[in-house]
């Protein structure tokens, strides 16, 4: 999908969302998606190595969005020229359907517009399409997915 023009602000103060810059934010960032009982069985080194080093590459920036101090939002940015990519976008199934899909890619928007980004693309899912849309994203093409069959 694609925002031709980025807006001058899609912000929503009410979320606490901060861009990545040390080890306890990639262990948010890491561990978002991960149900406080299942962390400690889920975390794996190699994420943490991963993320760190995609933080480290340049016109890449992470973000977390936090609630009373667990990280249940991320999101990536990935600038490329002119354009803000937005990838990774995730949400905690229980805080869905309540702005911070919206907060949490408008904060990786607001920094690709920071970085000189003039427009800005995703892949959604089924399930995030219409909240980019309400954004101002179109889509202009659609990727196939190709599964193998079972058996």
């Amino acid at each position: 999908m694609l925002l031709a023009a980025i807006p001058s602000s899609l912000a929503d103060e009410r979320f606490d969302i901060r861009p990545v810059s040390d080890a306890e934010g990639i262990d948010g960032y890491v561990n978002a998606e991960i149900e406080e009982a299942a962390r400690h069985e889920k975390h794996h080194d190699g994420d943490v190595q991963l993320a760190t080093a995609v933080l480290a590459l340049p016109g890449i920036q992470l973000f977390v969005g936090y609630l009373d101090g667990k990280a249940v939002a991320r999101s990536m940015l990935v600038m490329s020229g002119a354009m803000a990519g937005i990838n990774n976008v995730y949400v905690a199934p229980s805080l869905r359907k309540q702005g911070w899909g919206w907060a949490i890619t408008e904060a990786a928007i607001s920094a690709g517009r920071m970085l000189g980004a003039t427009a800005a693309c995703l892949n959604a899912s089924r399930m995030g399409k219409p909240l980019y849309e309400r954004m101002g994203f179109r889509e202009v093409y659609r990727y196939l997915n190709f599964v193998k069959a079972a058996g």
